[in-house]
């Protein structure tokens, strides 16, 4: 199931990211929200008869989803009186460049308004992301195990450029009908080359009897940092 979201989902993702931004074609992209020791949360717990539990949405099949919050209370048409989100954090900080959400008809209104997604980097402070790439799918036709279902609608969010993130979620703000929402399947990616972890190069204030000074504010593993000893007049190294 997870091959033919991201086979049906390509055509639209690949417009806004330029064929020079994808890995190698050979290579399927791992979907980063299954990866091993993701933590998958939502604001609202299921019904309990329902069986349209969380882990739904997380499992790569398109035949099962989440939904039917049991404590959301929400006026029809109308902007929801409380954050209702659904994503997933990483065990360590991951680099994503695009989103993948499968909606059930019952979902959120596909616009600006309707939804954004949300990143943290330090694992609690959740902030919008600003110049993301929406495209909504809206006929709701998709095909699985070849034959033509209705009912589920594909969106992709490409980021304005790659983040190293703990964690993404789906903010919902309104829906489109008298139910809450509803998605098949939430499926976050990195497209794009893995950015190498840089640190910080910095120098102790306290030396005394010339002055050290470095090229580079921040350095990559194995990157060359040159550092340059001026001693005062009168002191030699």
């Amino acid at each position: 199931m997870k091959k033919i979201l991201a086979i049906l989902c390509a055509a639209s993702l690949a417009l806004s990211l330029g064929a020079a931004a994808f890995a190698d074609p050979a290579e399927e992209a791992q979907n980063l929200a299954r990866m091993e020791g993701a933590e998958h949360f939502a604001s609202h717990q299921n019904k309990a008869d329902s069986g349209n539990v969380l882990a739904n949405a997380f499992d790569g099949d398109l035949r099962s989803r989440y939904g039917d919050p049991a404590d959301l209370a929400f006026t029809s048409g109308q902007p929801y009186e409380e954050d209702v989100y659904v994503g997933v954090k990483f065990p360590a900080a991951t680099q994503i460049s695009d989103v993948t959400i499968v909606w059930q008809g019952s979902r959120a209104v596909q616009s600006a308004e309707g939804y954004w997604l949300e990143v943290t980097t330090d694992g609690d402070t959740w902030t919008k992301l600003d110049g993301a790439t929406y495209t909504y799918e809206t006929t709701g036709k998709m095909m699985i195990d070849e034959q033509e279902v209705t009912d589920h609608y594909c969106d992709t969010i490409q980021l304005a450029s790659p983040q190293k993130v703990l964690g993404v979620r789906v903010f919902v703000r309104q829906g489109v009908d008298q139910w809450a929402p509803s998605l098949w399947e939430f499926e976050v990616y990195n497209h794009a080359p893995v950015a190498p972890d840089t640190y910080a190069v910095t120098v102790d204030e306290a030396i005394v009897g010339g002055e050290v000074t470095v090229d580079k504010a921040t350095a990559a593993e194995g990157e060359t940092v040159t550092v340059t000893v001026t001693p005062d007049e009168g002191k030699q190294l």
